[in-house]
């Protein structure tokens, strides 16, 4: 029993008699009230949220999340996709992931990712063109280059890549470099390819990485490593997303800078503070410096 100085929460009256405590505070039984429905919660069992009680069977038909599959308010234990979407158990545990944006989808595909997903060439160019324009603007330039995107299947892209199928990538760039008496004559572009498909957004910033390798072969950049040059063309596709008004961007740069891969992941992390501190385009100017002494020299 509190002191006769008690005062209940709900009322702010002093409390003679019987008390009940809950929620750090003392209260009138009958004005420990549900923030749902207004009724005396008598139960010992209930919930909270944003401080204020709940019947459970409130809390469940009025505040708890629903299932994105469903549409089932949530009891137990749930899932909360990247997106903020949330599952209960047996939907989470059932349904395939988007291999682009790890949303969890039903047998018929993702339908966020397809209905921006880059299928054609004449779908595919104007973007393409529109993220070129923006890596000249970082001050990355391809002398007088002319090169046009492909897009594969994935089978092709795994057999044109040479990589196994558990391990395809989602885009890949070949340049030559053909060489007379010692001295480079001509470096060309031979394929730049992205997986058909792609949701215009993840498209872009690959584009974006893309070029990057377009940009080191053609100048013949040497960056020491190989961590280092995905690491540059990272963090181009990471800038790119930066400055994207499209809502999915931040995801996409949020998965380059948790990504865990020593070579991908690790390469932007050993770039970006220095890329960071001067900005992109003096960044970009300064690992071309070297390669135009050479070419002068």
């Amino acid at each position: 029993m509190p002191a006769l100085t008690a005062r209940c929460k709900g009322c702010g009256r002093p409390i003679q008699g019987d008390a009940l405590a809950a929620l750090d505070a003392y209260w009138h039984p009958d004005h420990f009230r549900c923030a749902g429905c207004g009724a005396p919660i008598r139960e010992t069992r209930f919930d909270i949220d944003a401080g204020r009680p709940w019947h459970e069977s409130c809390f469940l038909r009025m505040k708890a999340p629903r299932c994105a599959h469903c549409g089932k308010p949530i009891a137990g234990a749930r899932y909360q996709d990247p997106w903020g979407a949330w599952y209960c158990a047996a939907h989470a545990a059932e349904l395939d992931r988007c291999p682009y944006c790890d949303r969890s989808i039903p047998p018929g595909g993702c339908a966020a990712c397809r209905a921006t997903a880059v299928t054609t060439p004449e779908q595919a160019q104007p973007i393409f063109t529109h993220v070129l324009h923006w890596c000249k603007q970082q001050g990355l330039r391809f002398a007088g280059a002319r090169f046009r995107v492909q897009l594969y299947d994935q089978a092709k892209m795994s057999q044109a890549a040479g990589a196994p199928s558990s391990g395809v990538p989602l885009g890949f760039t070949r340049i030559a470099t053909h060489f007379v008496g010692g001295q480079v004559l001509e470096r060309k572009v031979l394929a730049m390819n992205l997986v058909r498909g792609l949701p215009a957004i993840l498209f872009e910033s690959l584009a974006a990485h893309e070029l990057g390798h377009v940009w080191l072969g053609l100048h013949g950049v040497c960056v020491a490593s190989k961590p280092r040059e995905e690491g540059f063309c990272q963090y181009l596709s990471y800038r790119y997303l930066r400055q994207s008004a499209d809502p999915a961007a931040s995801y996409y740069a949020h998965r380059i800078e948790a990504d865990e891969d020593p070579v991908y992941g690790g390469g932007f992390r050993a770039v970006r503070p220095r890329a960071d501190q001067l900005g992109l385009p003096r960044f970009v100017s300064e690992l071309a410096a070297p390669s135009q002494g050479r070419q002068r020299s």
